[in-house]
Formats: C-alpha cells, sequence, structure tokens
C-alpha cells in the first residue's frame, strides 16, 4: 500500500504540473496557495463545458438544429481540453518537450464554422443570412494563408522553425481572433434584434438569445485583451486570467439556452400530445 500511494502521489504531482502548464503558471511556485487557487479557477473554467454537454445531452431529442450543432462545437472543445492536458502531462511525466498549441490553431476553423452555421440558421430568411454563408470561404482563406506565413517567416528565422512557428501563430491568432470578435459582437447583436422581434414566444424560452447573449459576453470581454494585451495588460498570464472569467460566464449562458429552450420544447410537445386524443375523440 505504501508503494501504491507513493506512485499515485507521483502520478498526481505530474498531473498537476500539466494542469498547472496548461493555465500558463510557473510550476517553481506551485506549492503557493494563490497559484493553486489560480490552478483551481482556471481547471473549474476550462471543464465548466461540462455543465453545458450534461444539460445539453438529456434534452437532445428536442433540441433545435443551432443548439444540436452547439453542443457538437462543445463536445469537440472538450475533446481538445483533454488532447492537451494529456500532452502536457505526458510532456511532465516522461520529460521531453512536445507542444499542444496546435490542437488550439486547429480548432479554431472548427469553432469558427460551427458558431457560423448557427448564426445562419438563427437567421435564416434575412440577408444576413448570405453573409454568414460567404464568410466560411473567407476566413478560411485567410487562415490558410496565415498558416502558411507562419511556416514560411519561422523557417528564415535565425530561431528554430518550432519556437518561430509557434511566436508566429500566435501573433496570427491574435490579429485573427480580435477580427472574429468584431465579426461575432455584431452577430450577435444581430441576432438578438432578430429574437426580439418574434413576440410569439418568450425571448427567454429561446436557444437564439441565451446563445447571442453569451457569444456577446465572451467576445466583448476578451476583444480588449485580442487587441490591446502587450500594451495594457503587460503579461499573457493576465490575459487567460480574464479568459477563464469570461469562458466560464460562456458555458453557464450556454447550459441556460440547453435548458430554457428544451423546457419550452417539451412543453409545446406535450400540449401538442394532449391535443391529438380530443382531436381523434
Amino acid at each position: 500500500m505504501p508503494l501504491l500511494s507513493l506512485l499515485s502521489f507521483f502520478h498526481f504531482k505530474h498531473f498537476l504540473l500539466g494542469l498547472l502548464m496548461q493555465a500558463n503558471v510557473d510550476t517553481e511556485y506551485s506549492s503557493d496557495p494563490l497559484t493553486i487557487a489560480i490552478w483551481v479557477i482556471h481547471s473549474l473554467s476550462v471543464f465548466s463545458v461540462l455543465i453545458p454537454l450534461i444539460v445539453g445531452y438529456r434534452r437532445r431529442d428536442v433540441l433545435e438544429k443551432g443548439l444540436r450543432l452547439l453542443l457538437i462545437l462543445l463536445f469537440i472543445s472538450l475533446c481538445v481540453e483533454l488532447l492537451a492536458l494529456g500532452v502536457t502531462f505526458l510532456q511532465r511525466l516522461f520529460e521531453y518537450q512536445r507542444e499542444n498549441f496546435f490542437l488550439y490553431t486547429l480548432f479554431t476553423p472548427v469553432e469558427f464554422i460551427l458558431f457560423v452555421k448557427m448564426f445562419q440558421f438563427w437567421n435564416r430568411g434575412h440577408r444576413r443570412e448570405k453573409i454568414f454563408s460567404y464568410s466560411i470561404p473567407v476566413f478560411l482563406l485567410v487562415w490558410a494563408g496565415g498558416m502558411i506565413w507562419a511556416y514560411v517567416t519561422a523557417g528564415a528565422s535565425d530561431s528554430s522553425l518550432l519556437f518561430g512557428l509557434k511566436k508566429n501563430i500566435w501573433h496570427f491568432e491574435n490579429f485573427l481572433l480580435s477580427a472574429l470578435s468584431i465579426f461575432f459582437i455584431i452577430s450577435a447583436i444581430m441576432t438578438l434584434f432578430t429574437g426580439l422581434k418574434d413576440h410569439e414566444q418568450s425571448i427567454l424560452s429561446k436557444g437564439m438569445f441565451w446563445f447571442s447573449a453569451a457569444i456577446l459576453i465572451y467576445y466583448a470581454g476578451n476583444i480588449f485583451v485580442f487587441t490591446l494585451m502587450d500594451l495594457i495588460l503587460g503579461s499573457k498570464q493576465s490575459f487567460w486570467y480574464i479568459n477563464t472569467v469570461v469562458n466560464f460566464l460562456k458555458n453557464i449562458l450556454f447550459a441556460f439556452a440547453f435548458y430554457y429552450s428544451g423546457k419550452a420544447a417539451l412543453k409545446e410537445r406535450r400540449t401538442v400530445d394532449a391535443e391529438i386524443p380530443a382531436e381523434t375523440a
């Protein structure tokens, strides 16, 4: 038993260090109470995606298309976080250098496409529906061009290819995420106005309302640090603290979208089921 306990502690220590590295925390001070608190808050934010996933899965039979796409995206997001955590854990356990930033880089176009498809669904019948359709190929061209630029310029630099590539992708994605933030903020506002014009159903029972509110809060909260991070915050670590808070709020609002939209759909289904026997009689 003592040996098993020692092995368990050994693996837990590396697991903890992996999470600290995911949170951009200096592992030299991992025993500091404040550092542990930061790790806990970051971990709660990362795995808060489980809250809307559980709520959405329970309501999966009555979800509209937009929310079904959201459920798929949240599942992919959880898989990416677990893979990134696994890479970091193995890095600490076997003491070899592996980068997990490419997982988040590849996740960016997936997230954009699914978000746009959701907005497109809730804005069908409007002129902006075509704008959402055209935005996907435009984004993919820009994203692919940015990745090619990052690789080519990294190979021409004096630093190692991996370091140069990571640095270039970081700078490119800061620019890209700033542009996407503006795009999604405008999209969320337009979708909210679309929902407010529909008086047949309570706005709070619409998935589009909670989804748009979540997107608005998340990207409005992050655009400031995306664009002015180095000038105002002075460190990348502070950026993730702000991202942690708005990410948690976003996932809570996603859970509200699944809950209230599913609740309204179940109520409507029961009403229809109750009317069918009356009609046949």
